[in-house]
């Protein structure tokens, strides 16, 4: 049995880690030849580079599901690839990653719970879209609810052993309400 990992917290600030295998299998489809790490990296590289040209080319700000859950500090998605270890004294190289994973870190400003619960409702086709390309996802996703979703999050989480945050104390709403305030006062 997995033991259960839970989240480091300090004040309002929360991290989460999770790395999920990704299926090690072609995508089923007959027009492309494509792995689902593959498939959910090109994914998760457009949704990025949507976000960064709205910002930059001042279009305003992106508004989706990140932005309505008025919670989160900072989200990175990344697939690792399997890949080989640097050279070993003696010479030899072995598979330090055996399967592609998705790894996940966020910080937000609420508990697990209210978090994860926020996420499914509000997050859940953008998280299925992703998650579907993982192992072990069918019957686990947003669409089954808030248990199946966030137990198996939680058999993916690892642990972090180090959490720094600038200003623990300060929320994603206190920023926003600063940010509208007038410069000089």
């Amino acid at each position: 049995m997995h033991n259960v990992t839970t989240s480091r917290h300090i004040r309002s600030a929360t991290e989460l880690f999770i790395m999920v295998p990704i299926k090690n299998d072609f995508v089923p489809i007959t027009e492309l030849v494509l792995t689902y790490a593959g498939r959910v990296s090109a994914v998760l590289k457009l949704l990025g580079e949507l976000r960064q040209q709205k910002i930059e080319r001042g279009f305003g700000d992106p508004v989706g599901p990140i932005e309505l859950l008025n919670t989160i500090y900072r989200v990175q998605w990344s697939v690792l690839e399997p890949f080989e270890d640097v050279k070993s004294p003696d010479g030899l190289r072995g598979q330090q990653l055996r399967q592609p994973q998705i790894l996940l870190t966020s910080h937000f400003d609420s508990s697990w719970e209210t978090y994860f619960r926020a996420l499914v409702e509000i997050g859940g086709p953008l998280l299925d879209l992703i998650f579907s390309h993982c192992e072990g996802y069918e019957g686990n996703s947003c669409k089954h609810g808030y248990e199946p979703f966030s137990e198996f999050v939680r058999r993916h989480q690892r642990p972090v052993n180090f959490l720094y945050a600038t200003a623990p104390e300060v929320t994603i709403d206190d920023v926003r309400y600063f940010n509208r305030l007038p410069k000089e006062l």
